[in-house]
């Protein structure tokens, strides 16, 4: 066994750029295509829907389940990605996405458009997105924000240009050939998906300087003082001091560094802010050590502590003690792991993420002002049919909605780096900001006042865009996050299967969607309510903590 004193510790860190706008590239050639073609179903098929009867629950279910089926299933989402890999998760979404919308093409029941739209598609868009957000937080971590936000601008540019293009090409080819067409343009995600390279073709080295004593540099000699400390085989190279006992000492601090590193090392991979994964990562996420190159090193200080007076005996027992409680927790740890299926269920999930109150209150946020949103984007075409405007008339008035998103994107990220704002903040300030412009279209009857609206709204959407995307990845670590996203997954599933017919059930209830519009309202408020106190209680449990210190 070799054994040098630390110097210089290369750890791989994400590339912060470099391919990774190539993985934006890939991102937005995807959405760019595939997010007009899911978000224009309703524009596309709103006529077709009147005309084979379905009502306005049905109409909702359909555009619901195709949200939440995707989602339900995200749960499957980390164990998959971690298994197959980002890319060929993404290219087989990508080819599921298009035959989903290809058999809805043909598509002439409310059965059929569940089966085909609602499921199939579900499926294909589900995966192909949870691997762009994954390797694009993989890649970023610094430029997480920026590079969100350029991917999300690019994307805006399919709304602004799909609706029109849609309107176009139902009046030429029908609403089935067009549908066909929308199919075909889906294979972009395959595409994009190619881009995605595995992150460690791509990482860069970062090198962490140990601190050594100025007047322990230069001469480097053989140790012979401390051979008997480690048995047969190489020692470490220290400074050679004026004492044996330094000798001895500079050795010994060599060697615990290397043994606490390598336990270190093997115990876990990213440490987070927040002071509950501690506790969890020691329960759920502790590596096997038997094999740890820190046991040899033990062996050796074990044999030593006999032989060895003085000082250098208190040394070393120390250090074993501290050693043998690591290896001791994490032999433990892992045979509690191993008594049941239970808990192996827990791990291979990560739903320890649910012990921690503000990942779960994130999560349940989210979710209902997502179930708001969504609705509201889908049901954006029969809005405006219900004001009696025609199919042009309402793809203008998207693209209007889908212009100021854009730029609002484009800018947002600057504003938000300028205040200094955490993106739940700012998250916060879109869904204030979408209340009263939803609000506002209850109120307006002229088309130039729709125009007004829909633009108040776009910029609103912008911000909501880039931020809702970066707030679990900015509260959870790296190695958490496909499991944190599938679980939000799952509950933002869970919402629109559960609420999302409701609102298609008050439309043919009252025949009017100012209606829906109030109750997607309430749902963005509950969320701005319930983040907003637990703030409020954060701030007063901090208080007397920061007193009594």
């Amino acid at each position: 066994m070799t054994l040098s004193a630390p110097s210089d510790i290369k750890k791989p860190i994400p590339p912060d750029g470099g391919w990774g706008w190539m993985i934006v590239l890939g991102f937005s050639l995807s959405n760019v295509i595939c997010i007009p073609i899911i978000q224009g179903f309703g524009l596309l098929y709103r006529d077709l829907l009147k005309t084979l009867g379905l009502s306005a629950t049905d109409m909702s279910l359909i555009i619901n389940t195709n949200s939440s089926v995707g989602y339900i299933l995200g749960l499957m989402n980390g164990p998959i990605l971690r298994n197959f890999g980002y890319r060929k998760v993404a290219i087989f979404g990508g080819l599921i996405l298009f035959l989903g919308n290809f058999l809805t093409s043909f598509a002439d029941s409310f059965l059929k458009f569940i089966l085909c739209y609602g499921i199939v598609s579900s499926l294909g868009f589900n995966f192909v997105m949870c691997s762009f957000m994954l390797a694009m937080n993989t890649y970023f971590v610094k430029k997480r924000s920026n590079a969100t936000g350029i991917a999300m601008t690019i994307t805006g540019l399919g709304p602004v240009v799909m609706p029109i293009v849609i309107s176009m090409l139902i009046a030429t080819y029908g609403v089935r050939g067009t549908s066909m067409l929308l199919a075909a343009l889906s294979l972009h995600g395959v595409v994009g998906a190619m881009l995605l390279q595995p992150i460690k073709r791509h990482y860069k080295k970062e090198k962490e300087d140990v601190k050594e004593n100025k007047e322990d540099q230069g001469e480097k000699v053989i140790a012979d003082d401390v051979q008997s400390l480690f048995g047969e085989g190489e020692v470490a190279l220290v400074p050679r001091k004026m004492s044996v006992t330094s000798d001895v000492r500079r050795s010994v601090d060599s060697t615990m560094y290397a043994s606490r590193q390598s336990l270190r090392a093997s115990r876990e991979i990213l440490k987070p802010d927040s002071t509950w994964w501690s506790s969890s990562r020691t329960s759920l996420n502790t590596a096997h050590v038997q094999t740890d190159p820190a046991n040899n090193i033990e062996k050796g200080l074990r044999n030593s502590v006999e032989k060895e007076p003085g000082e250098l005996n208190t040394l070393l027992k120390e250090e074993i003690k501290k050693t043998d409680e690591s290896i001791q927790n994490s032999k433990n740890n892992q045979s509690q792991l191993e008594d049941t299926w239970q808990k192996k269920i827990v791990r291979f999930f990560d739903l320890d993420l649910l012990t921690d109150r503000g990942y779960v209150i994130i999560n349940i946020g989210i979710s209902i002002a997502l179930t708001g949103e969504f609705n509201f984007s889908l049901m954006t075409p029969f809005i405006f049919g219900d004001r009696n405007y025609d199919i042009k008339s309402t793809a203008i008035l998207m693209s209007i909605i889908a212009t100021a998103d854009i730029i609002s994107r484009f800018f947002t990220p600057f504003i938000g780096n300028r205040l200094k704002w955490s993106a739940k903040n700012l998250y916060l300030l879109s869904l204030c900001l979408l209340m009263p412009t939803r609000f506002s279209l209850t109120l307006v009857s002229s088309y130039e006042a729709t125009v007004v609206v829909a633009i108040c709204l776009g910029i609103a959407k912008g911000i909501r865009t880039i931020y809702m995307g970066l707030v679990i990845p900015n509260y959870v670590p790296l190695e958490k996050l496909a499991s944190a996203q599938g679980l939000q997954a799952v509950v933002n599933g869970l919402c629109l299967l559960t609420i999302g017919p409701i609102i298609g059930y008050v439309r043919d209830a009252t025949g009017n969607y100012n209606y829906c519009i109030h109750i997607m309202n309430l749902l963005t408020f509950t969320t701005v309510v319930l983040w907003v106190s637990e703030m409020i209680y954060i701030k007063i449990k901090e208080k007397p903590e920061l007193e009594s210190s």
